[in-house]
This record gives structure tokens, C-alpha cells and sequence, in this order.
């Protein structure tokens, strides 16, 4: 299962359906604190799903 964004314009929406620059944003955000209302283990579940994402979207080009 795919994690889901609760917040902002994307809510409700799995995390490979989110653009790439949002997903930017939004670690940018996790970096400078910002998003102070998530709870600490939220924010490293989001961090991690987003660096996830990208590792999948990076390989997705790739046959063999």
C-alpha cells in the first residue's frame, strides 16, 4: 500500500500520483521544521515515503 498524503492540496492522494516538484517541497519543508504540527514520527514516515517515491520514479526508466 502506498502512503497517503493527509495534507495541503494533495490530500487523500497516494504518494506516486504527486508530482515531483510538490514532493520537493515538501522535504524541503521536513528540513526547516516547518511542518511543526506533525508529530515527529509522522514526519519521518512522510520523509521516508518521499525518498522512497523518488528511489522508485529514479529506476522506473531502467529495462533489462
Amino acid at each position: 500500500m502506498s502512503y497517503i498524503i493527509n495534507f495541503g492540496k494533495y490530500s487523500g492522494r497516494e504518494i506516486h500520483d504527486i508530482p515531483r516538484n510538490y514532493l520537493n517541497w515538501c522535504l524541503e519543508e521536513l528540513e526547516d521544521e516547518e511542518f511543526w504540527w506533525m508529530s515527529e514520527k509522522r514526519r519521518q514516515e512522510l520523509e521516508e515515503a518521499i525518498e522512497e517515491e523518488f528511489a522508485l520514479r529514479d529506476r522506473s526508466h531502467i529495462t533489462f
